[in-house]
């Protein structure tokens, strides 16, 4: 009848299962983490070997420019997918982020953070490195850091992909993505002793080193996350 208006029903709550944008862009990175991992598994398999046995590994060659740039790609897929767990906890929270909008800017901006953070982080560890190390042993710390951000991202794509694709519920990223974080953790806890401090037993110098290059640098992001949380959620 003319004049009769009708109820206006509940919107259909956003997912990322339901963004094309999103859905491509994963798919994008996941075929190209598939295809560098498959093409360069060679010096992968090497990276890792060296980083548990630099003695049985040869490396009198460095790292080729191509192998730099597969390197700092696997990288940007860390972060990427960092930036993809975020936005699951921030679904799983409730947390209105852009709302009515596309994720697709929420992601480049914790993308961009998440890299922010890894660039100023190596920045601070290599000023203070060659400030009290000898250059051969900074240099294999950098090589180490990077290869643990790579793997990083090596762990996460599947975890990513299978939240997704198959809606299992978000604690399910949450817990896994935990769990790769206090894995590289370890990790690099591991490679920093070995490299520095193996041979000093400077257990007490170790213990400051983590604490004013892990452990604050850490709170500190957690807090420009959470603030990144509120920015996206009121500012927009």
């Amino acid at each position: 009848m003319p004049g009769e208006q009708g109820v206006a029903g509940n919107p259909i709550p956003y997912s990322i299962r339901g963004d094309d944008v999103m859905i491509l862009t994963l798919l994008v990175g996941f075929c190209v983490v598939v295809a560098l991992v498959g093409y360069y598994r060679k010096f992968l398999r090497n990276q890792f070997k060296y980083f548990f046995y630099e003695r049985l590994v040869d490396r009198s060659e460095g790292e080729t420019k191509e192998e730099r740039f597969m390197l700092l790609t696997l990288q940007l897929c860390t972060c990427s997918l960092l930036a993809y767990a975020a936005c699951f906890f921030a679904d799983g929270r409730g947390i209105a982020v852009l709302p009515g909008k596309s994720h697709v800017l929420v992601m480049v901006s914790f993308t961009s953070i998440f890299a922010a953070y890894f660039l100023l982080k190596w920045g601070l560890y290599m000023l203070v490195n060659q400030i009290f190390f000898d250059s051969k042993k900074t240099l294999q710390w950098s090589e180490a850091f990077q290869l643990l951000i790579a793997f990083e991202g090596l762990l996460l794509m599947p975890v990513i992909v299978l939240q997704v694709f198959s809606g299992l519920p978000w604690e399910f990223s949450l817990f896994s993505t935990i769990f790769v974080l206090i894995l590289n953790k370890i990790l690099t806890i591991y490679k920093t002793y070995s490299i520095f401090f193996h041979t000093n037993n400077g257990l007490v110098q170790f213990f400051l080193y983590l604490c004013a290059l892990e452990i604050v640098p850490m709170l500190a992001f957690l807090g420009i996350l959470q603030m990144g949380f509120g920015y996206s959620e009121i500012k927009f």
